[in-house]
C-alpha cells in the first residue's frame, strides 16, 4: 500500500489538499433563515451539499494523514542519508586508490622494460597523465621512480597548453634534451614550452631529458593520455630505442585506461571524486 501511495503521490497530495480546502470552505457557509424562506429549493440543495462536505472533509483528512505517514515511513532519515554518503565516499576512495595502485604497478613494470635499474643513481621517473577534455588539463594518475623525492606528487592538474606534454598531445611524440644548467633550463621551459620560470623553478626533479608518448583509443584514435619518461641524465637512453619500447606498450596501456576511465577522477568531476 505504501508503495502504491508513493507512486501516486504526485497527484494524490494536491487532490486531497484541494478537497480539504473546498469542503472546509463550504462548511463555513451558513444558510440563513431569510434565504431559506425566499429560496427554499436553493437552500435545500445547499444544505444537502453541506451535509456531504463533512464526509468529504473527514475522508480527505484521513487520506492526508495516511499520505503523511506513508511518506514518513518511506523517506530515509538524515542519519541514514549521512551513513549512505559516508559508505559511498569510502567505496569511491577505495576504488580510486586501487586505480592509482594499478597504474603505478604498470609504470613500475614499464620502468624495468625500458632498461632502467637501481644501479644508475635512480635518476629516472615515469608518469601517466590522463586528459580531461572538460577542463583542458591533464590529471596525474600514476607515477613511478625509485627515487622517493622524484616520486612525490606534484600539481593536481597540468594545463594541456604547456610543457613537453602539450607537444606530445599535439604531435603524438616529443623528445628533448635540455640544458644541464638550471637557469638555462628554466629559460628553455619558458621560451619553448610556455612554462613560467616560477613554475619550473619549483620542479622537484632536475629533468634534462623528456620523452613523451600520446596514448590513443584503439579503433577510434581518440587521444586519451600522455606517458612521460624523464631522466636527470642526458643521453640516458637513445630516442629511437625509448620510442620503440614505449610504443610496444601502447595498446595494453590504452586498453587499461579505457577500462578504468570512468573511475578516474577529473577536475571537472572533482566534487564527486576527491582523488
Amino acid at each position: 500500500m505504501i508503495k502504491t501511495i508513493n507512486l501516486h503521490q504526485w497527484w494524490l497530495t494536491p487532490a486531497v489538499t484541494l478537497l480539504i480546502g473546498l469542503s472546509a470552505g463550504f462548511l463555513t457557509y451558513d444558510v440563513s433563515a431569510d434565504f431559506a424562506a425566499l429560496h427554499p429549493i436553493e437552500a435545500g440543495v445547499l444544505k444537502w451539499i453541506l451535509s456531504w462536505c463533512w464526509l468529504a472533509l473527514i475522508i480527505s483528512s484521513a487520506l492526508a494523514t495516511v499520505i503523511a505517514i506513508a511518506t514518513a515511513i518511506s523517506a530515509p532519515t538524515i542519519k541514514s542519508l549521512e551513513d549512505d554518503l559516508e559508505a559511498a565516499t569510502q567505496k569511491n576512495n577505495l576504488i580510486q586508490d586501487n586505480v592509482r595502485n594499478l597504474f603505478d604497478g604498470f609504470l613500475y613494470h614499464l620502468w624495468g622494460q625500458l632498461g632502467f635499474n637501481h644501479e644508475n643513481g635512480n635518476n629516472e621517473r615515469i608518469s601517466l597523465y590522463i586528459h580531461d577534455l572538460d577542463s583542458s588539463s591533464f590529471v596525474p594518475c600514476g607515477r613511478y621512480s625509485p627515487n622517493p623525492t622524484y616520486k612525490k606528487s606534484g600539481r593536481p592538474e597540468y594545463p594541456d597548453s604547456e610543457g613537453c606534454i602539450a607537444h606530445a598531445w599535439k604531435n603524438g611524440w616529443h623528445y628533448v634534451e635540455l640544458d644541464t644548467d638550471k637557469r638555462n633550463r628554466n629559460d628553455q621551459h619558458q621560451a619553448q614550452y610556455q612554462v613560467p620560470k616560477r613554475t619550473s623553478g619549483r620542479f622537484k626533479m632536475p629533468t634534462t631529458t623528456y620523452a613523451c608518448l600520446r596514448i590513443v583509443k584503439a579503433g577510434s584514435g581518440e587521444p586519451l593520455a600522455v606517458v612521460v619518461v624523464e631522466s636527470a641524465v642526458v643521453g640516458r637512453i637513445a630516442e629511437s630505442d625509448l620510442k620503440d619500447k614505449l610504443t610496444s606498450q601502447h595498446n595494453y596501456l590504452s586498453q587499461l585506461i579505457c577500462n578504468l576511465y570512468d573511475y578516474i577522477p577529473m577536475p571537472s568531476n572533482a566534487a564527486n571524486s576527491g582523488f
